[in-house]
């Protein structure tokens, strides 16, 4: 590839562009692997990665097998896993197996080195940008090969997929291999190249299984250029009957692990059936929903309290467990077609919004933390308008098709026409089982070659329309492209779920460490990328207030009650910002900030102590004794609302209340030093001089220089 490479560009004017690119893309990568090397994060999967959890424990769990194979040391973990589910010995393969191998096969070489993993994946993404480059010459020429390189370079999400432990960033890898291959194919039209072509579009399928629906579109692909090509029927059907034999080489071992695992035939992986019912249980609406509640009911749990991992980790027979699911996902179609179908219309239209889908990797938020990542512009809206403009381009093209003449110039252009039909039915093959699933970032992400190769070609004949000018061509195609950017610019997409998943379980991880300090920096640090969100406030404010930061948690519990995105318990927060004023001494404001507690909540138990509180403290002993019988109505526990209860009545001249309510505040709280004292006093007023005795010994055992209990033992 390298040596093809240098050819092509040697004495060529994209050369400065080209490495420009490449050094920028380079640079990129660095800085945010430098980034996330000093977070949590870098130890990833955090909790809510499940699916990267499974694919990591999995892998590691391959490469320690091998190692005792060859009677090597076991792995030495450096990174504690948190998530717990993983591939079943006896157990077909729940999901396609191409990347776990590769983690695995790095696991076994290097051990429990993430620095070292996240280097040879972004390593794959620099050879990616040059495979893009290669296939985009041989489609449309240098220009389009330079345009697919910097998108495979500077896209943003692909940089993020590149440095997690997940799927796609072999996906893009192996499909430009594939694509490459199939591109050259036409070129050359080899039966060598024909197999080659086959074998790496089976890698492709070990990698991302949805690929064995392609098989039967590639195989007509080769007999119709073949047909074209050679006029020859037997010689077309040798060429396709090679691809598909080789296709199938790669599977053979993976079906074989299968069977000698589980005694089942499985091509590759069997966990389709839950991927439906994830996509089609009952309230989806297109986005991923954890299918927690069915896996419950197969293991016969209700309510269990346990993750979705721990779940899943319970789960014996995968194989019955995607029958199962299926057979609920088709109950659940069947019984309501019409939201099927609604359903599907939307996920047909969030896969191509300019809406970062979320699943395991949080891309938006991602982004928005990051001080790399977040200087890179553009994303998925700028690449749909360029992506129809490549779309255009090749309607016209196929308006062409109809010449008869076949000039060695029109030979050229009939490779081009080959090539972006196999590009744009790889794009429909790989589509259309999405919208009966769900939408995610990581099932439109292996897609971006083929967009943006798709893309390359139409940019590179628009401009060479307006260099021929060809000034009606292109400014219809280029003004019907630029419409596919409205929905970037007229649609709000709400980020703010994602928002908070990503602070809490940053902050945890920080938290789990004992680093209060660190919190808090990223609490802050997050709520200056994210101003407007409650939440994110929120959690800066109680992270400042837990390091005794009273007054900058104050302002930014402020800003939260005035943000409108997020959602957070509005009441709790006024409760809390009163309680910061009252331990602050300032009564008046802590008051004002109770009486809107309870304005949104009149059963607010908290509150009603602490205006109880303040109001005996004014004397108002009837409203205060008022409002503290209405918090222990409610059934609170604390002990200092029954003392407060007490003394309010004990001032009115209630004294057996009051002991009744101060016998009530120890029963909660029977180590309170006031409760004792204040009961005793009472006690004593009432006669009960023994037990009052007693409380007073029982208060100087755990404070002995008590003077208020020595003097009362002391008195006649």
């Amino acid at each position: 590839m390298a040596h093809t490479f240098c050819a092509t560009l040697r004495h060529h004017k994209h050369i400065p562009v080209l490495m420009f690119l490449f050094l920028t893309g380079l640079l990129l990568r660095a800085s945010w692997l430098m980034e996330i090397q000093r977070t949590p994060d870098f130890q990833i999967p955090l909790l809510y990665q499940v699916d990267m959890g499974f694919i990591d424990n999995s892998a590691l769990d391959y490469a320690q097998a091998l190692r005792e194979f060859f009677h090597l040391p076991d792995i030495e973990l450096k990174f504690e896993r948190q998530i717990v589910w993983r591939h079943h010995a006896g157990d077909p393969l729940l999901r396609p197996p191409g990347y776990t191998f590769f983690l695995s096969l790095l696991y076994f070489l290097f051990g429990d080195n993430q620095l070292l993993v996240r280097i040879v994946q972004m390593g794959l993404g620099m050879a990616g940008g040059l495979l893009g480059f290669l296939a985009g010459r041989k489609l449309a020429g240098v220009r389009a090969g330079v345009i697919a390189a910097g998108a495979l370079w500077l896209y943003w999400p692909l940089i993020l997929y590149e440095s997690v432990l997940h799927e796609p960033v072999l996906v893009v890898f192996v499909s430009l291999l594939f694509l490459n291959s199939a591109l050259q194919w036409l070129k050359t039209t080899g039966l060598k190249q024909a197999a080659k072509t086959g074998f790496l579009c089976g890698i492709f399928t070990v990698c991302a299984s949805q690929i064995i629906l392609f098989l039967p579109v590639m195989l007509l692909w080769f007999l119709w250029f073949g047909c074209k090509r050679f006029r020859n029927l037997r010689r077309s059907l040798s060429h396709a009957g090679l691809a598909g034999l080789f296709f199938f080489l790669p599977l053979l071992p993976v079906s074989c692990l299968n069977y000698y695992e589980s005694g089942m035939f499985v091509l590759n992986s069997h966990g389709h059936g839950i991927t439906l019912y994830i996509g089609n249980q009952p309230g989806a609406e297109g986005l991923l929903m954890p299918g927690k509640p069915l896996a419950e009911e197969f293991l016969g749990l209700q309510d269990s309290g346990l993750r979705a991992d721990e779940i899943a980790d319970l789960i014996q027979d995968w194989t019955a467990w995607s029958h199962f699911s299926q057979k609920a996902a088709i109950r659940t179609i069947l019984s309501a077609p019409g939201d099927f179908i609604k359903r599907s219309f939307r996920r047909t239209f969030l896969f191509w919004a300019p809406f970062e889908i979320s699943q395991n990797v949080l891309e938006y938020c991602d982004r928005l933390f990051s001080s790399s990542l977040s200087k890179i512009p553009g994303n998925f809206g700028i690449v749909l308008p360029c992506l129809m403009l490549g779309v255009f381009y090749f309607l016209l093209l196929l308006l062409r098709r109809f010449r008869k003449e076949r000039t060695a110039e029109d030979w050229q252009e009939y490779r081009t026409f080959a090539g972006l039909c196999l590009i744009c039915l790889l794009i429909v093959v790989w589509y259309l089982p999405i919208t009966v699933l769900w939408v995610s970032a990581h099932f439109r992400i292996p897609l971006l070659p083929s967009f943006f190769l798709l893309a390359a070609f139409g940019m590179t004949r628009f401009l060479a329309d307006i260099k021929g000018a060809q000034w009606r061509r292109a400014a219809l195609n280029g003004l019907g492209a630029s419409v596919f950017i409205l929905p970037a610019f007229l649609f709000h997409w709400n980020y703010d779920q994602d928002i908070q998943t990503w602070l809490y379980h940053h902050v945890k991880v920080y938290e789990n460490q004992g680093n209060s300090e660190a919190a808090a920096a990223l609490a802050l640090f997050a709520s200056e990328k994210a101003p407007d969100h409650a939440f994110v406030q929120k959690t800066a404010g109680d992270l400042l207030l837990d390091s005794g930061r009273k007054e900058e948690a104050m302002i930014h519990y402020a800003k939260a009650r005035k943000c409108t995105q997020g959602v957070i318990d509005q009441t709790e927060l006024l409760a809390q910002m009163g309680i910061i004023q009252r331990d602050s001494g300032n009564n008046d404001a802590a008051e004002l900030l109770f009486q809107e507690v309870l304005q949104h909540n009149p059963e607010h138990s908290t509150a009603l102590h602490f205006l109880g509180n303040i109001a005996y403290e004014k004397g108002a002993y009837e409203t205060a004794e008022t409002l503290l019988k209405k918090a222990v109505a409610l059934g609170t526990t604390q002990g200092n609302t029954f003392f407060l209860l007490g003394l309010t009545q004990r001032a009115q001249g209630k004294t057996e209340e009051a002991e009744r309510a101060f016998r009530q505040g120890l029963f909660f709280d029977p180590d309170n030093l006031w409760l004792q004292l204040e009961l005793a006093d009472v006690l004593t007023l009432l006669g009960h001089k023994e037990e009052a005795c007693a409380l007073y010994q029982k208060v100087l055992e755990n404070n002995p220089g008590n003077e208020r209990a020595q003097n009362a033992l002391s008195a006649p």
